[in-house]
Order: C-alpha cells, then structure tokens, then sequence
C-alpha cells in the first residue's frame, strides 16, 4: 500500500491499495546517497488528484519501518482507452539540502549529539540515534546545507546515515537522523548459485591502486602542514615495479589531504585518515551485481532476510577459480507489488580462495562443535529443584537445563525452576486472528552432532506420561518432547519422552524470586510460527508457542511474547477439490437454502467465475438464514469420514450479514445437519479482485459421523430486515473448495469436473468433426480450397483458406471458370463486386471513390464526449446560436471581468438577438487579449456563462408538432472559475404571448471538464401538440449548481441526434461590421477644395455604384487654412432628381444664423463648384474636405 500525504501538512490524504500500482522499483544506494520509489498507478481513481503538488507519499520497507518520498514530478497517459499515471519520487531527507543554509564557521570540541542539533535546527528533522563518541573540531569553510554538512560529519565520526519517520495518527509526527556506526548486519544469510543465487556479474577497476599515500593535513594558522608517508607492504609486494637499477621495488605513491578542515589536526589523526584511505585503494575494486531470490516470504524460510547494508555471503563454485565472498549490499532495487523482484548490488568484499574457505571451515569446526548444545527437564515438587527427577507426576515445579555436552546434569542448581502448577490465573484477553500460514518440512531437524548426523525432535500426546499415547492432541492432557534422536521415525515408548502436563488450571505462578515477585510458564497453539489463530486449545493447530519466566500469571495474547515450534503430526494435507460445479461457469447443481434467493453467475476479470446469490424480489427478516447448498444431493452431493480432518474455503463478496455464522453439514441419513464454526469477517484476510474486497473465508472441521451424498451449506444471518426492492442481502462466492486434511491448497476444480469437461470436450470435437473430402449438406473440406460450402446447382460457392482467405465465386456453367464476387483475403483487403451496406457502418477508414448513402447518413462522434451526430445538412432554429449579437455592456472592464474573461450584457431598447435574460444576471464570455487558450469564446467572439441562479433563453415558433427534434450545444469551465459546472436544460411550450404552458423536457448532464476542454451536450424530446402556429417552444440555458458553464454553439434541429454544427463565422462577422463587404465607408477622395466655378472632383468611385451613395464631409476655413473642427457631413443618395444640389453648411457653434450655402453640380461621377460659391452666403468660410462611400 502506498500512502500519499500532503506536502505540508503531513497528514495522510489517500491510499493507492495493492494492486493498483504496478512496475515500481523502489531504490537506494550507498554508492551515491540516492533513494527513488517509481511507480506506474491509475490517473481516474479518487487517490490520483493527490499524485501532483509535490505532495509525499510513504510506503513500508521490508520490516513495516516507514520511507517518506516527495513527488517530484508524473506523468499521465492514455492506454487502451484508459489514464495512467507514471510518478517519480525521490527521498524526502534530500530536502535537507534546500532546508537552510549554514554560513562559514567553527564548531569546537563537538560530540556527534551537538553538532547534530546545531545542523538539523530549523529544518523538519531531529537527530535520532547516534552512535559516535568522542568529539571533533569542524571548521566550515564555504557556505553549505545541512545534508552536505551531514555527510561531513558522519565521515569525521565513521558513521553510517540513515533516514527515517513515525507516523501517527494519520499523520507523520517525527523525521530522524540516525548516525549508526554501520547499516545492515551480518543475518547469516549465505547465498549459493543454483539455489538461491540467480546471477552475478564481476566488474574490476585497478585505476586507483596506490602502494603508499604520503598523507597532508589542512593548513594551520601559522601557514605550516603536517605530512606523514603511509605505506603498505604487502601491496608492495603485489604491485610494486622494480628498480631498473637496483632491483628493489618501487612504491605507487600519491598525494592525500583528508576532507577534515580541522586545522588542529594531530599527526596521530593524519595517520589514520591516510591509513584508512590507503586500505581502500591497495586492492582492485571489484564490484559485484548479483541478482538474489527472495526467500523470505516463503514459509518456513522466514529468517533467509536480505536488508540494505547487510553482509552476506557468496558461493559459486561455477566461477574459475572458485568463488567465495563476503561482501555488504550497498545497492538494493525492490518492488512492493512483486515481492519476487529484489536485485542487489555488492561492495565491501572480502574474496576467498577455496583453500582458504576450507581452511576457515576446519579451524571453526571446533568452535561449531562448542556451541552445539543440549536441552534437559527436570520436575520437583521444591522449588530448588531438591529431589528431581525424570517424572512429571505430582509435580509442581519445572527445571531446564542447557549444556553443550550430551550428559545431563545431575545439580539442581544447574536448572532454572519454574512454577508449573499453582492458583488459577486471570483469563487474558483473546489476540487478533493471524494470517494462515503455509505447511512447514516435515521433522525438526536438530544440531549437527560431531559425527555428522542430523537430529530430530520427536512429539506425543498422552492421557499420563503412562498411559494413552497418541500422535493427536485431540482430548490428551500431556506433551511429551524427545530431543536429539537420529531418526525422525517418532516412537511409542513412553520413557524415550519427557513428559509436561498442558491441559490443567490457568495460569500458574511461579516460585518468589529474589525481588520476590514470581514467574509463570505462557503456552498457547496457534496455526503458524507467527501466532496466527492463537487458540487454548490445540485442536487443528499446528504451532506450539512457550513463553517462559514471565511475572504475570494472565497470558499475553501478542503471538509476538512465544516461541513458536511446529506441531507437525497436526498437518493434514488433502489437496483434492471434492465439490463439483465450483468453476460457476452456469449456476448448475446449486440452490439458495430454504429458497431465499436466486441463483446466478458473475465473470471476475482475471479470476475464476463467481456464483451470485440475490435476494431481489424477496422479503427478508431480521435473522433470516441466506445461502446456497448443492441442489441435488445424489448428482452433487460428497462423502465424509467421522472424525477425520477437512477444511472448507471461498472468497465471499457479501452485504447484509456481520459473518458466515449459518454453514453446515447436510447429511443424506435423517439423523440432522452439523453445524459449522462460525467466521468472522472481521478475522478474515481481504483480496482484491477485479476492483472489488473480497473476504477468504477458511472452515476447519471435522465430522461427527460418515456420512454419503453430503451437501455443503453456505450462508450467514441476516443482519436486518430487507425488502424487496433491494438486492441485499446478497453473497458472490468464488473458487470454492472442501478438502480433507487442514492445509488449505490452492483452487482448484474437482476430478470429477476434469472427468466431466474431457467427456464433454470429446463429444464436442466428434460435434464438430468433418471427413476430409465427405460432403455435409453441401459442406466440404478438401486439400485444394479447404473448407468449401456449394449451393446444390454448383453455381455458387463460398470458399476458406490460410492462403487466399474468405471468398465468395459465382460461375455461369458447371464448367465455367470461378469469378470471385466477394473476397476479404488474409491482408485485410476486403472487395465486393457490386457491394451495397445497409444499416450502419462503423470503424471504416481509409480513401474512397464515390460513395453514395441513399436516404442514409454518415454518423461522426464528438471526441471528447463521445457524443454522436449526423453530417446531414439540417436548419437550425435557434438565432444568432454563438451568441455573437448579444451585445456587450461598453462600461470598462473591471478586475473581475479581466480575471474571469466576461463582461455584462446589454440589451437596450431594440436588441440585436432574439437571446434574453430569464433568470438572474448571466455573464457574456469575451476575450480581453491571449491570457491562454482556455479563455477564448468556443466560437468566435462570444458565448454566454450560466450557472443555476443566472439563465439565458430563447423562444422558437417556427417548430412543427409532435416532431422529434435534437437540441444540442458546447459547453467548458469558464476560464479561472471554480471547476465542476454541471449544465442544465429546460425546454418549455409556451403560446404566442411566451406564457409557458407546460414543461416539455428537462436534462442536467454531467459537468463540464476541468482543464477547460470543450464537450458537446445533446438531448432529444418531442414538441407538444400546438393549438395554432403562433405557439411554440421556449428553450432554458442553466446550470444545476452554483459554478459558472460556458456555453456556445447552441444547434435545434429536426433528427433523433444532432448534426454537424456550423458556427456561420463570416455572418456574425458581417453583421458585427467585422468584414469589409459591400457597404464600407471608403474615403474615395481627400483634399481641400472652396467648390468655386472651376473645381471639378471625380471620387475613385461613381455614385451609382456606391450601396447607397456619397457623403461630403465639410470644415471650417479660415486665414486661408483649413481647420480640423466644426466638420459637416452631407448625403447624396445615387438615386436623386437632378444635378444641382445646395448644401448647408454651419459655420459658427456660437451663431445659429451663421451659415454658408455651397451650390454644387454633382454628376454620375463628379462634382463641381458654381460661380455664386465666391460671393454673398456663399463665400461664408467652409471647404469641402472629404468624400466617403456610403
């Protein structure tokens, strides 16, 4: 499981659960100081809004210690029609580079605890635990950060780092720093090729070799340096070069200064830092990548643990010569998803000859043999053990005694005694129920004697230590223990065992200590050597766990206080599946129990099949039993044996019930059922499959009594009354299986069902098989076409190969050659000689000739919402669709309207568009200038924002009655506002007056997306019956909720779907005066011109072929100068009643009687100035400036 927190909280937003997240590698390393964790998980669950922001996530390591890791960046794809999401996280302790910044310093005489708490002050680590001691100078030259100075420090003190953080809460509380003097320890892990080592790979490096460093220490205050020459002899001896002149060998020497800037270093600390850094270089570097199995997670191999910084050890006998290494897992990538995937790299060797291995092995075999050891019980009735002896009878008081001889000791002093039979203690409180846990080996192997042989460990159960022997616990009050045998054939003599009462009183103190505070013997069984099912009682467990010398008489109920040993003559393994049916691939042999139910089958992607019992339609009652059983017990049924072990399992999916407290045993004999224990769900592991939690559900029984034609009842309680308009309670149930013995096995269908399919398989295949050349109504198989299919007139024929593939052939006469009609060959090509598709076609791509659809249509799906629609021409109803002559309000634009890309609207008395305001205040969706492309119109320069309190609508009286009619539009988040607008439509009928009369159709469709994409909406309804035709329909632009939807390009057309949308761009423009058509006001001349007698104008233009004609564009005139005020404009229309022509000309604001007159003489395609223009009024100082196309 992968946790996500939040970047600065801390505190756990979501979890990503095993199985949703696949090809990660989590990675560390010595080497470098890095630590990753990739992953590849889905982008459209609920947990996947979290992977951004630089959130952290935190994911366990290999002992459930916690790794915190930041974010750093992801990646989304589209696969196979589905989101994905790579994230790369690196380790969140590298943020101590950027924590702060330490300045250029001394810290004198410091420990490791102080300097540390100088380094991490301020930042979101605490120094945890340290194992330095001593104190050194730190001399800070250049500024740096603290993981830097961190580095520093654990060179100084030859310290290891290590990272780590406590989460609680649901939240990490605490980061640490531990400094330990090394990460990893020797486990005893060896790893031999063939077994458990997969690969390695040995790469040498001898570039750095060096037979001597002369070592120089950081500059003092006085501007002096120690120097001290280090060598090594054997080095020498190995690399060293002789003279050409004397003979005598010669050093490889360098130049060494330690990183310390501790001026005040001493010749002694020199010498050490130039030893230490002259042992790493007098051998090759040698550097292994050995690729090791994980045994770990295999049960009874739980101690073959490999951690990061471990030693191992390594044999590969295959390498020349022989390899035997000793080296530290410095490198280590891994998978939380497959365990299986664990790949390490080695550093720090120490190599072996296979002479030396065998030297270590004979010089060890002594001490091996000294640390065998030997295990005696002794039993008084005295707690100093006086008058001990072998027999457990009457006594009260245990001894145990450890020796590494094999004589037992005779003193009872020897012997630890402990209470074994005293007052009743205090019940405990039951433990959690534990994983089941795989069968262990056969035998407990015990030491290797001196002779080589291997020891057992023998047990029984008894009535006394005389009487009763047995190999099963059931009802037996003793254990008897015999160590050291040399054969794991278990005995029935009684005095080859050492007998112990476990079946008495509770809890039994144990004799008064020194302090005088007595101690107890625990002893519990359990289903695995981790406690798992911990149970009083030993029946059907398989582990023995003594917990010894503890000073409370109540038993702990943590699996974790035992020592755990196997039960073996309690492992029962069957293995066979004796129920049949269980593959569910129909419902078949299977009933609901008392018929509460129905009975059907469930497909799980990428499990077996489930069986579904629902109890829709049904009424249930508090408590009620609900399950299913074999319907038939003679055709389904099974046989048990009294006594003898069994054990039942199935995933379950349920609802409605609290735990599987209604199973049973359904004899065939009249003589009653037998309950099953019951389960708890809440005790049971949970599996994912196919998106869904299943419970494993596990029974372990045993019959009372034989029975044949036994069928299996599955089914719980239910928690409360239903009804029957629900479908709870109900229960999937997959791979079901009843075995005897009590190891669960895997799955599997029963040998009946295998017997059942071959039978079926070869009664299908005789089904299904042709002779090579016989004819089957006419059907054949020959070696020339294959298979062959011939009308009976032996003019038609269908044909089909590997080779040409599918054809169908036509041929005139029985001897006329073949004439292929039809063909799709093996490449894909698909040809028909005269083809004709009716109904639709979908998928088909690729060019084409003429292609004729006859009262047809070509369907065409929207991208982004997948929404379909015709490419049939089709009159939209709706005016001025995109909104484009709604009108925007001319006061400037506010903050608001520049951060949100909208303004208001205006209407004014006679509007441009048929579009109003219903409801509210809803917004007009313009562009200010390129904020980005999200905050465009959808279409050109305009679309409408609603939202549910703001609404837009338009009435339509141009609808037929009764007619189905498609209205569709776009839609997006407008830009900056809050994600998650739902768009709604309303669609009224309304009478001539635009009264609504009733409500004809509504839909609020799903929201808009958030990353400002564009979706097109659709619904289709049909119009009303209208009493006359001036009623029609009124159409409601909204929203369903309080965010704000941009809507555009509103379409209503007569289809059940709607049609390819046309924006009609070049109108809006047009009619917003956006587009130079026809009626631009061009300036067809420009001057300055009295119009006396002798001025002649010709505009670049005649009238008559202006739109509407000439306007004359006047100034005053003054001094001799035209004047840039006072301007005049006079019409022309092309079409007049003459020639002359007076204009008016105001000459004065001031002055309402001040004017001029200008007589003109204005042709086709000029105009001239009279005579009178130069006198009287006339003369009044006015000057013809322009002359525009109008």
């Amino acid at each position: 499981m992968i946790h996500i927190t939040d970047g600065e909280t801390g505190k756990i937003l979501s979890f990503i659960p095993l199985g949703d997240f696949w090809n990660d590698i989590h990675s560390k390393s010595l080497k470098d100081n890095q630590e990753t964790y990739d992953f590849t998980t889905f982008a459209d669950k609920k947990y996947s809004e979290f992977l951004t922001d630089r959130n952290r996530i935190v994911i366990p390591d290999e002992d459930n210690n916690f790794i915190e890791l930041i974010i750093e960046n992801s990646r989304e794809y589209r696969s196979n029609n589905a989101l994905y999401t790579q994230v790369y996280t690196t380790a969140s302790y590298l943020q101590l580079k950027k924590a702060k910044v330490i300045e250029p310093q001394t810290f004198k005489d410091q420990t490791v605890s102080t300097i540390m708490a100088h380094t991490l002050a301020g930042t979101e680590f605490q120094a945890g635990i340290l194992e330095g001691v001593g104190t050194k100078t730190f001399v800070v030259e250049d500024y740096t950060n603290p993981y830097a100075f961190i580095n520093t420090i654990a060179n100084e003190f030859s310290l290891e780092k290590r990272f780590r953080i406590v989460v609680n809460n649901n939240k990490v509380v605490a980061r640490y720093v531990d400094l330990l003097k090394r990460e990893g320890e020797w486990r005893g892990r060896e790893v031999e090729f063939g077994k458990d080592l997969i690969g390695i790979d040995r790469k040498e490096d001898n570039s750095n070799i060096v037979t001597a460093l002369l070592g120089i220490g950081p500059e003092k205050e006085d501007g002096t340096r120690l120097t001290v020459l280090v060598t090594d002899d054997e080095a020498l001896q190995r690399w060293g070069r002789p003279d050409p002149d004397t003979g005598k060998l010669m050093h490889l020497i360098e130049p060494y200064e330690p990183t310390s800037s501790n001026s005040d270093m001493t010749l002694e600390e020199l010498t050490q830092y130039t030893r230490t850094e002259l042992n790493k270089r007098i051998n090759t570097i040698v550097e292994y990548s050995g690729e090791v199995a994980d045994l770990e997670h295999i049960p009874g191999l739980e101690n073959k643990k490999i951690r990061f910084g471990d030693t191992i050890k390594i044999k590969d006998t295959k390498f020349n010569p022989p390899l035997y290494l000793e080296a530290r897992v410095h490198t280590m990538n891994r998978s939380l998803s497959d365990k299986s995937q664990k790949k390490v790299t080695l550093g720090d060797y120490i190599e072996f000859t296979e002479e030396d291995v065998k030297a270590i092995v004979k010089s060890l075999q002594s001490e091996i043999n000294k640390k065998l050891t030997y295990i005696w019980i002794r039993y008084s009735q005295y707690p100093d053990g006086s008058n001990m002896s072998e027999d457990p009878i009457n006594a009260l008081y245990m001894g145990v005694a450890v020796t590494k001889t094999n004589v037992a000791p005779v003193n009872p002093e020897d012997y630890t005694w402990t209470l074994i039979k005293g007052e009743q203690g205090e019940q405990g409180d039951p433990g959690p129920q534990g994983e089941k846990g795989d069968p262990g080996p056969q035998g407990i192997p015990g030491p290797k004697g001196e002779d080589g042989q291997t020891l057992y460990t023998w047990v029984r159960y008894a009535d006394t230590p005389t009487t009763g022997i047995s190999q099963y616990p059931d009802g037996k009050k003793y254990i008897g223990f015999a160590y050291n045998k040399p054969t794991p054939t278990e005995s029935n003599i009684y005095s080859d065992y050492t007998w112990a009462k476990i079946v008495g009183d509770q809890g039994v103190p144990g004799p008064p200590g020194e302090d005088g505070t007595p101690t107890y013997t625990w002893l519990k069984y359990a289903d695995d050597n981790k406690g798992s099912g911990m149970s009083d009682s030993p029946d059907g467990k398989r582990y023995l766990g003594l917990a010894y010398n503890k000073t409370t008489a109540t038993e702990s109920t943590n699996p974790a206080d035992y020592n755990w040993s196997p039960l073996y003559d309690n492992v029962q393994v069957g293995g066979k599946n004796m129920l049949v049916r269980t593959d569910f691939k129909d419902g078949t042999g299977w009933a609901p129990w008392s018929n509460r139910g129905t009975i059907s089958t469930s497909v799980i992607n990428g499990f077996p099949n489930a069986l579904l019992l629902s109890t829709k339609d049904f009424a249930i009652n508090q408590g009620d039993a609900v399950g299913f059983y074999q319907s038939n017990p003679t055709l389904y049924g099974f046989n048990v044996k009294g006594g003898q072990d069994y054990t039942a399992s199935y995933y379950i999916r349920c609802s409605g019930f609290a735990s599987m407290n209604y199973c049973y045993l359904i004899y065939n004999d009249g003589q009653g059922n037998q309950k099953l224990p019951d389960v708890q769900f809440a005790d049971c592991p949970i599996v994912k499959m196919d998106g869904y939690d299943y419970y494993k559900v596990t029974h372990h029984f045993k019959p009372n009594r034989d029975g044949t034609a036994v069928r299996f009842l599955i089914g719980g309680r239910s928690n409360t009354a239903y009804g029957t308009d629900t479908t709870v309670p109900y229960m999937y149930v997959t791979q079901l299986q009843m075995e005897e013995g009590n190891i669960e096995t895997p799955w599997d269908i029963s040998p009946k069902d295998v017997g059942r399919n071959i039978a079926q398989a070869e009664q299908n295949a005789k089904d299904a098989s042709v002779g090579l050349g016989n004819l089957y109504n006419g059907f054949k198989v020959t070696k020339e076409e294959g298979m062959e299919i011939m009308l009976s007139n032996g003019l038609v024929r269908t044909i089909a190969n590997a080779t040409g593939g599918f054809k169908i052939q036509r041929r005139a006469t029985t001897s006329s050659p073949w004439v292929d009609m039809f063909y799709a060959d093996t490449n894909g090509k698909l040809y028909a000689f005269n083809m004709v598709a009716e109904g639709e076609v979908r998928g088909v791509t690729g060019t084409f000739g003429e292609v004729s659809v006859k009262d047809g249509d070509f369907i065409l799906q929207d991208n982004n919402s997948n929404l379909g629609y015709s490419i049939a021409s089709k009159t939209n109803h709706v005016q001025d669709h995109s909104f484009e002559l709604v009108e925007q309000h001319d006061a400037l634009p506010n903050s608001d309207d520049l951060k949100y890309s909208w303004d208001d609207m205006y209407f004014g008395f006679y509007p441009n568009t048929p579009w109003y305001i219903t409801r509210g205040t809803p917004k007009l969706a313009v562009s200010f200038g390129p904020s980005g492309k999200g905050s465009m119109p959808i279409f050109g320069s305009k679309g409408v924002c609603v939202r549910s309190t703001d609404a837009m609508a338009q009435q339509i009286h141009t609808l037929s009655p009764s007619t189905v009619y498609a209205l569709s539009f776009y839609a997006k988040r407008q830009w900056n506002v809050s994600a998650g607008a739902i768009p709604k439509v309303d669609i009224y009928h309304v009478d001539a007056a635009g009264t609504r009369l009733s409500l004809v159709a509504s839909k609020t469709f799903t929201a808009v997306a958030s990353d400002y994409s564009v979706e097109r909406y659709a619904l289709t309804f049909t119009t009303p019956v209208f009493a006359d035709n001036t009623e029609g329909i009124e159409i409601v632009l909204s929203g369903a909720n309080a965010n704000w939807a941009q809507i555009d390009g509103v379409q209503l057309i007569e289809n059940d779907k709607p049609g390819l949308y046309d924006e009609e761009a070049n109108v809006w423009k047009v009619a917003n005066g956006q587009y130079d058509v026809l009626n631009k006001q061009r300036v067809l001349w420009n001057g300055v011109a009295f119009m006396n007698a002798s001025t002649v104008i010709t505009p670049d233009v005649p009238l008559q072929k202006c739109p509407n004609g000439w306007i004359l564009v006047w100034s005053a005139y003054s001094s001799g100068a035209a004047n840039n005020w006072n301007y005049v404009y006079t019409y022309i229309p092309k079409r007049r009643l003459g020639n002359h022509t007076l204009c008016t000309v105001p000459v004065d604001e001031a002055d309402s009687n001040a004017f001029t007159i200008k007589a003109l003489s204005i042709t086709h395609n000029t105009i001239t100035g009279v005579a009178n223009n130069q006198s009287g009024i006339n003369a009044q100082q006015a000057v013809l400036r322009q002359v525009l196309m109008y």
